[in-house]
């Protein structure tokens, strides 16, 4: 056996001739353990507690883009139905369906999101029905 491994063995077992009598042998051996434990430790937990907070900040910026695009991507193809709606002729049909919405009282969607929505189907419309649009 070699003395390295000869030595880790003196100190975590007592059969050992050479090394398991050395006082100071142990208890240098028993603080480098100590030390090597807590500084292993120490510092891997703060690193490690370091890169997960790097990480989850720049997922949680990384999901409000990804949301904040979502959203304006929406807000185009909307704008897209409502301006081709009234181009078509099939004006009354999304203002009816608008009603209907309204009177359907669905949870989670308010009256205010609703008109919301309407207004912004508003204003497509006359942008796209606008004298400057046609031209």
């Amino acid at each position: 056996m070699g003395s390295g491994a000869r030595s880790i063995f003196a100190a975590i077992t007592p059969w050992d001739s050479v090394y398991s009598d050395d006082a100071e042998f142990l208890e240098n051996f028993k603080g480098g353990a100590l030390l090597g434990g807590l500084m292993t430790g120490g510092i891997g937990a703060a690193t490690t507690y370091l890169q997960t907070r790097d990480q989850l900040q720049a997922d949680k910026l990384l999901s409000a883009l990804y949301a904040e695009k979502l959203d304006q991507k929406d807000r185009v193809r909307k704008d897209i139905v409502y301006a081709e709606m009234a181009a078509n002729n099939k004006w009354d049909n999304l203002m009816q369906s608008f009603d209907n919405l309204q009177s359907a009282n669905i949870d989670g969607l308010t009256q205010e999101d609703i008109e919301t929505e309407r207004n912004n189907a508003n204003r497509v419309k006359n942008i796209a029905t606008s004298e400057s649009a046609l031209k």
